[in-house]
């Protein structure tokens, strides 16, 4: 696997709405580690497995491209189930947002 976006569609619907993207993501970066993006569940089926399941086929895919890691971005409501997965933090970050509104330079 070279570096790049390859999408898991583990779970993904026959139904699939216009712009669908598969709810899972293992995109790598070099041979030490790959990252696991867009891991997410909708509120109503939450609490199955399904975002157990689709972190654990983008683990063993990383592992089958002979990754040694992997990283992800947890929310507050993902954060114990990647606890409970071996997933530890070694770092936070602050998420800045923009309002599309042009904002006055200073002189």
């Amino acid at each position: 696997m070279h570096a790049g976006m390859n999408c898991l569609e583990t779970g993904a619907s026959q139904l699939q709405p216009v712009g669908f993207r598969p709810p899972s993501c293992l995109q790598g970066y070099d041979r030490r580690g790959a990252g696991i993006y867009h891991v997410t569940t909708m509120p109503t089926r939450r609490g199955q497995g399904l975002g157990r399941a689709l972190t654990l086929a983008a683990m063993q895919a990383a592992r089958s491209a002979r990754y040694a890691a992997a990283i992800l971005f947890a929310t507050p409501s993902g954060y114990p189930l990647y606890s409970r997965m071996g997933f530890e933090t070694v770092a936070t970050a602050d998420l800045y947002g923009w309002n599309g509104v042009e904002q006055p330079v200073a002189d």
